[in-house]
C-alpha cells in the first residue's frame, strides 16, 4: 500500500540522486540529495569527493510536492535536477505519491485547452512537461503502438494528424488511475452516464473526437513521454512544429505562476480577449539562456538580477500569441498584459493579466514582448533557438 503524506512526513529522510552542472569546472556533479519531510530541510553529499556538500538547511519555497524524479529545484542559485531514487525505501514511498503519466489534448480539444488544464490542475496534478505539436503519421503510429488492437486505432491515428495537440507529462498521487477517472470513459455517451463531470463527458463528441487521450498504464506512459519529449527525431522534426512567426508576439508564464497552478486560468483570460495560442512549450531555463533573453533589461531595470533568478527558479511556459489585430497584435497583447508593477496595474488597468495574477514587479505572472519588433524575435528564441 502506498504511504500517505502523513506517513511519509514521519520518516527520517528521503534519499534521491541529484545532478548539477558546475559552470566553473564544466563538470556534471552528482550528489546524494536528502529531504527531511518533517521540517522541509535538505542536505547534499558529493558522491565523487565523498564529503558533505551542503549541511542540513532549509531552502525557501521548497516543499514535499517538489520532491520527485525529473524535477529541477533551485538551491541557493544552483539548478539541481533530481534524476533517480537513492534507495528502495524512497522509491516505494514516492512511487505512488508522485507517479508520472502522459496525456494529450487532442486537435478537437484545443479550443477547450484552458478548461482542460484548469480541471487537471484543480485536481492536484503537476504538469512537468508540456508541448504543443503536430503529429506525423510515423510519430502518431509510434505513440499509439499499444492501441493497435482498439477498434478506433486507425481513426484516432488519423485524427491526431488533423491539427495541433498538446502533449503533457503529469505527476500526481496514483496518477494513472486518477487521470482515468478525471478524464472519464473514452466514449462520451458512457462518460456522461458514469462520470458526468469528467473531461470527456463535458467536451467529447465521440470515441475518436473526445478532446482528450490518456495513457492506459505507467509503462505505456513512460514510452509515450520518451517519444514526445526526449526523442531527437520527434524534437527536431520541423513537421511537428506549430509556430507561425507571422503577426505574432511572445508571452511567457513565469515559474511562480506555473507553480501556483495558474497556467489554465491565464490561458483562459488570454482566450477570452480574442487572442489565439499557436505554439506553446514548457521550458526550464538555465542562467545563460535567461541572461541572453533578458539582455535588453541589463543595466536598465533595477530588478534585472531578481528577474533572472525568478525565470530560472522553475518551469516556465512560452507561447506564441496571434489574434485579430494582424501586425498590431504585439501592441494589443502588451496592453492586455498591463504595467510591470501589479500594484499599479490593479489601480490603473484592473482588467490586465498582471493585475489579476501578479504579486510584485519580479513575480508579475507573465512576460510579454515590449516592442512589435521584439515579438517575432522572442518567439524564435524559444521555438527555434533553444528548443
Amino acid at each position: 500500500m502506498a504511504a500517505s503524506l502523513e506517513d511519509v512526513s514521519r520518516r527520517d529522510k528521503l534519499g534521491l540522486i541529484a545532478e548539477w552542472m558546475d559552470p566553473h569546472a564544466s563538470l556534471l556533479r552528482r550528489f546524494y540529495f536528502f529531504f527531511y519531510p518533517y521540517d522541509s530541510t535538505i542536505e547534499m553529499y558529493d558522491v565523487k569527493r565523498n564529503r558533505i556538500f551542503l549541511r542540513r538547511t532549509r531552502v525557501e519555497n521548497l516543499n514535499f510536492g517538489d520532491i520527485y524524479v525529473g524535477n529541477y529545484i533551485t538551491i541557493f542559485s544552483r539548478q539541481v535536477k533530481l534524476v533517480d531514487y537513492a534507495n528502495l525505501m524512497t522509491k516505494r514511498l514516492l512511487g505512488m505519491k508522485m507517479m508520472k503519466t502522459f496525456a494529450l489534448i487532442t486537435p478537437d480539444g484545443i479550443e477547450n485547452m484552458s478548461k482542460i488544464l484548469q480541471i487537471l490542475l484543480s485536481n492536484g496534478f503537476i504538469i512537468i512537461n508540456l508541448r504543443m505539436l503536430k503529429f506525423t503519421d510515423n510519430i502518431a503510429e509510434n505513440l499509439l503502438e499499444d492501441e493497435k488492437n482498439c477498434p478506433t486505432y486507425l481513426e484516432l491515428k488519423t485524427h491526431l494528424q488533423s491539427g495541433a495537440s498538446i502533449a503533457m507529462e503529469l505527476v500526481g498521487e496514483n496518477a494513472v488511475d486518477r487521470l482515468k477517472k478525471i478524464a472519464g470513459p473514452k466514449d462520451p455517451k458512457v462518460a456522461r452516464n458514469e462520470e458526468p463531470s469528467s473531461i470527456i463527458a463535458l467536451m467529447g463528441f465521440d470515441e475518436v473526437h473526445n478532446s482528450f487521450y490518456y495513457s492506459p498504464s505507467v509503462s505505456v506512459a513512460a514510452k509515450q513521454t520518451q517519444l514526445t519529449f526526449a526523442n531527437e527525431q520527434t524534437l527536431k522534426n520541423p513537421e511537428t512544429q506549430t509556430v507561425l512567426l507571422q503577426d505574432s508576439t511572445c508571452c511567457v508564464v513565469k515559474p511562480h505562476a506555473v507553480k501556483e497552478g495558474k497556467l489554465g486560468d491565464i490561458l483562459s483570460e488570454i482566450e477570452k480577449k480574442g487572442f489565439k495560442i499557436t505554439a506553446m512549450q514548457m521550458f526550464h531555463m538555465n542562467a545563460a539562456n535567461t541572461e541572453e533573453f533578458y539582455e535588453i533589461y541589463k543595466g536598465v531595470l533595477a530588478e534585472y538580477t531578481d528577474m533572472v533568478q525568478e525565470l530560472t527558479s522553475g518551469t516556465c511556459v512560452a507561447m506564441e500569441i496571434t489574434g485579430p489585430y494582424g501586425k498590431d497584435t504585439p501592441l494589443h497583447f502588451r496592453a492586455f498584459v498591463g504595467p510591470s508593477d501589479p500594484d499599479i496595474a490593479r489601480k490603473l488597468r484592473p482588467d490586465t493579466l498582471r493585475a489579476h495574477f501578479g504579486k510584485d514587479k519580479v513575480h508579475n505572472a507573465v512576460h510579454a514582448s515590449d516592442l512589435p519588433t521584439d515579438g517575432i524575435l522572442e518567439v524564435e528564441y524559444f521555438f527555434k533557438v533553444i528548443v
